[in-house]
C-alpha cells in the first residue's frame, strides 16, 4: 500500500509539469512555483494536516488543473469528511485524465475510490410540489443544492441530514432525512401557500378640536354684542320717556304736538321689550361662552389600521 502511494505521488509530481497540457501558455516561473506548492502540499496531506494540503493544492488547481492535481483535492476532501465533494473532485479527475494514457494509473485509482466512496453513502432523490415549486430553494444540512443537482438522485453520507425548502408565497418546509449506506430514499415536498398577512394596527395620533372653544368665543362675543343693544335700547328708551315729560308737564301736552308724543311714547314702548329680550341673550351668550372655553378642546382617537392591498397596504378606520 505504501509503494503505491508512493508511486502515485512521484506520477502526481511528474505530471504536473510533464504534461504538454501545463506547457502550453504557461510561464517557467509560474510552474516551477506550483511545483514547490504541490511537494509542499504532499508533505501536508502525508502528515494529516488535509485542511492545509487542501488549499494548497487548490492553489495549484488554479494555475492549471489536470487530473494528478484533482485526485489529491479529492483525497484531502475524502480525509475532511467532505464525501460529496470529494466524490466530484474524483470524477473531475477522471474526466480530466481520460485518454491519457500518462494517469492511467491516476484515473484508475480515482474510480476505485468512487466505487469505495459511493458504497458507503445512500441516494436521496428530491421532489419539490406545490406553491412556487419552480423558484424553491432546496437545501441540505445548510448546503444550497442547484437545479442541476436536483434532476438526478444525490449521494449523501449515512445517517439523518436536514432537509429545508423555502419558495416565495409558500409555508417553509423542514425535515429530517435518514441515508442508509447503499440505500435509496425518495423524498417528496409539498409546499403549502403561505397564510395572508394578518392586519397590523397603526398607532393613531388623538386628534384636538377646538370647535367647542371657537364656539365659546362666538357665544361670548355675541352676548358682548346683545349687551351693549341693550344698553342702547335702554339709553333711548329714558331719552324718549324724559323728553315726552319735559313736553307735557304734569301729563299735559300741548294739542299741536299730539301726534309727535304719541310716537315718542310708542317708541319707549317698543324699546323697553327691546332691552329686555337683548339682555336675556347678553346674559346666555356669555354664561355659555365662558363654559364652553373653560371646557378647552376635546379629543377624539379614531379608529384605524393597516391592511395588505394589491400593490401595497390600505388604510381603513372610523374617523
Amino acid at each position: 500500500m505504501a509503494s503505491l502511494r508512493s508511486h502515485l505521488a512521484c506520477l502526481l509530481c511528474a505530471g504536473l509539469l510533464a504534461s504538454p497540457t501545463i506547457a502550453r501558455g504557461q510561464s517557467s516561473d509560474a510552474l516551477e512555483h506550483a511545483r514547490a506548492v504541490f511537494d509542499d502540499a504532499l508533505k501536508d496531506e502525508q502528515a494529516g494536516r488535509s485542511d492545509v494540503a487542501l488549499e494548497k493544492f487548490r492553489q495549484v488547481a488554479a494555475v492549471r488543473d489536470t487530473a494528478q492535481v484533482e485526485f489529491r483535492v479529492a483525497s484531502c476532501l475524502d480525509a475532511l469528511g467532505r464525501k460529496r465533494e470529494a466524490l466530484a473532485a474524483y470524477e473531475l479527475a477522471v474526466r480530466l485524465g481520460r485518454g491519457d494514457a500518462q494517469v492511467k494509473d491516476v484515473v484508475d485509482a480515482a474510480n476505485d475510490r468512487m466505487s469505495k466512496l459511493a458504497a458507503t453513502m445512500g441516494k436521496v432523490e428530491i421532489d419539490v410540489r406545490g406553491a412556487s415549486a419552480d423558484r424553491a430553494e432546496v437545501r441540505v444540512d445548510g448546503e444550497l443544492l442547484t437545479r442541476e443537482e436536483l434532476k438526478a438522485p444525490l449521494l449523501f453520507d449515512a445517517g439523518p441530514h436536514t432537509l429545508e425548502v423555502q419558495a416565495p408565497e409558500a409555508r417553509p418546509a423542514r425535515m429530517t432525512v435518514n441515508v442508509t449506506a447503499g440505500g435509496r430514499a425518495p423524498v417528496s415536498v409539498q409546499l403549502a401557500p403561505a397564510p395572508a398577512p394578518a392586519p397590523v394596527v397603526a398607532p393613531v395620533v388623538p386628534v384636538t378640536s377646538n370647535t367647542r372653544r371657537d364656539v365659546g368665543i362666538a357665544l361670548l362675543v355675541a352676548g358682548g354684542a346683545s349687551a351693549i343693544g341693550a344698553g342702547v335700547a335702554l339709553f333711548f328708551r329714558h331719552d324718549t320717556i324724559a323728553a315726552i315729560q319735559a313736553d307735557c308737564p304734569n301729563d299735559t301736552c300741548p294739542r299741536s304736538r299730539q301726534s309727535e308724543i304719541e310716537g315718542l311714547r310708542t317708541t319707549a314702548l317698543v324699546l323697553g321689550p327691546v332691552a329686555w329680550v337683548a339682555a336675556g341673550l347678553a346674559v346666555a351668550g356669555l354664561a355659555s361662552g365662558i363654559v364652553l372655553i373653560a371646557l378647552g378642546p376635546t379629543k377624539t382617537s379614531p379608529a384605524a389600521w393597516l391592511a395588505p392591498a394589491p400593490g401595497g397596504m390600505a388604510l381603513g378606520g372610523r374617523f
